[in-house]
């Protein structure tokens, strides 16, 4: 029977990757991620779930993704200097349990629609915190040549935790036990993460009192954002996240109305739909460095938007589409080819979002020092939910008045003239010139705290201390 390793070895090769998981502290940093996870993609949407149950209502469920995203952004300093400033490690551990306790909360009151936004707004803030504490932690555990490896992995096991806690989990609890005993089985989820990374030796940082961290962390947020606006590549990879997050995130909150308006079929079917997805995703994640090892970083990224922005676009000609084929003399009924027409455009969207976010996970790893990392990672996702709450709200109620598909059709229209504007606004000349052969480090002096500590460089390892 294949040992833990011996397994793992064989989830990373679907990337081909066929050494970091003999790393013990990065196999379990990883195995830390799934188990949270998974927990969490079935806490959120369970929310989601249970809020368009209780009240009909698109507006209702975007408001839901908007308190989610929304209220944490007021933290971005302080959630920039927790993972900067404070060990890693211990930083991750107290995330989990604090996600344990908020899912044994979300089990009492499951029937109480105020206390859901509540769970959702808390969990979002401990999520800015994790988020930010785990990219700027990978760096730390692996070897520079593997970040982009490294980077696909944990977006594999984000797939893998996506497909059980949203696909499974859900469908499993929801027709039988009911959202309480969901949340109920996801605490030992939490544990078990907490456990694995606890197994980790420390990385980053050191432990300080709260006055000390949150001191100056406006100053020191600051700081790092000025060397990623001073990075050309960078800052655009930045921005480029920012738009696939908008648009990824319309796309995500209408699908349940998507499903029905469109495809006419029951709302809860539609996370199935796009399913497929997963096939552009692991294309993304097996491929994506060997695009851009080719074409480098920047341009890759551009065709990927452009292909994104398109594939959100076509969602709202989905049925004239569909017409289209069927004159052509497919064997097909007009519903099927619409539904067929979907899962294709969902394994573009898929691919073209997961290589997106890999080349810019790459880029930050490799370009920004690394006790700036926290920062602006904690910033990009601050950005980045700011600029996706007006569109989903907008989404919600555009959808209810003039219907899901024109909305899809101004979102990917919006999202590609802000894509225009951002590479004409930022000199696409000049990072294209600094971006060959994908991302070596910005030509100028690193301030000297930039190399790692001994204690900081951890590498890989067999067994923690």
């Amino acid at each position: 029977m294949p040992t833990q390793q011996e397994w793992m070895l064989r989830i990373s090769s679907l990337v081909g990757e066929k050494t970091l998981f003999k790393n013990a502290s990065y196999r379990r940093f990883w195995l830390s991620e799934q188990f949270a996870s998974t927990g969490v993609a079935a806490l959120v949407y369970t929310m989601f779930l249970e809020i368009q149950r209780s009240t009909g209502s698109t507006f209702f469920g975007s408001l839901f993704a908007a308190v989610y995203i929304g209220p944490a952004a007021l933290l971005v300093t302080v959630s920039g200097a927790i993972t900067d400033q404070l060990p890693k490690r211990e930083v991750m551990f107290a995330s989990y349990l604090a996600w344990a306790l908020l899912a044994v909360g979300f089990a009492l009151f499951t029937d109480r629609l105020y206390a859901i936004y509540l769970i959702a707004i808390l969990f979002a803030i401990v999520s800015q915190i994790k988020g930010a504490a785990s990219s700027s932690a990978r760096p730390l555990l692996v070897p520079q040549e593997k970040l982009d490896r490294a980077s696909a992995l944990g977006q594999l096991g984000g797939i893998i935790a996506q497909a059980i806690g949203v696909l499974i989990l859900p469908f499993v609890f929801l027709t039988t036990l009911g959202a309480s005993a969901l949340a109920a089985f996801c605490v030992p989820l939490f544990v078990a993460a907490a456990l694995e990374v606890s197994r980790i030796r420390k990385i980053g940082g050191k432990m300080e009192s709260a006055r000390t961290v949150l001191s100056g962390s406006r100053a020191h947020f600051m700081a790092g954002w000025r060397y990623l606006e001073s990075d050309q590549l960078s800052y655009l990879s930045v921005w480029i996240y920012v738009l696939t997050s908008v648009a990824s995130y319309v796309v995500i909150t209408l699908v349940p109305r998507y499903t029905s308006a469109v495809l006419a079929l029951r709302p809860e079917i539609g996370v199935f739909i796009v399913v497929p997805a997963v096939i552009g995703v692991w294309g993304a994640l097996r491929f994506d460095h060997i695009v851009i090892e080719r074409v480098s970083a920047l341009p890759a990224m551009v065709f990927a938007l452009a292909a994104l922005v398109a594939g959100v676009l076509l969602l709202g000609f989905v049925p004239w589409l569909a017409a289209g084929i069927g004159e052509l003399g497919a064997p097909l009924g007009a519903d099927t080819l619409k539904i067929v027409v979907t899962m294709l455009l969902a394994v573009a969207i898929g691919f073209s979002y997961m290589f997106l976010n890999v080349a810019d996970n790459a880029i930050i790893n490799a370009r920004i020092p690394r006790e700036m990392q926290g920062r602006v990672f904690s910033g990009q996702s601050v950005f980045s939910n700011l600029a996706s709450v007006p569109p989903i709200l907008l989404a919600g109620i555009g959808a209810d008045v003039i219907g899901v598909a024109p909305v899809l059709v101004i979102t990917g229209a919006v999202c590609g003239g802000a894509g225009i504007y951002v590479f004409a606004r930022h000199g696409v000349r000049q990072a294209l010139a600094r971006g060959r052969r994908g991302a070596e480090p910005p030509p100028r002096d690193v301030p000297e705290q930039t190399a790692p500590t001994p204690q900081q460089q951890v590498g890989p390892v067999d067994e923690p201390r």
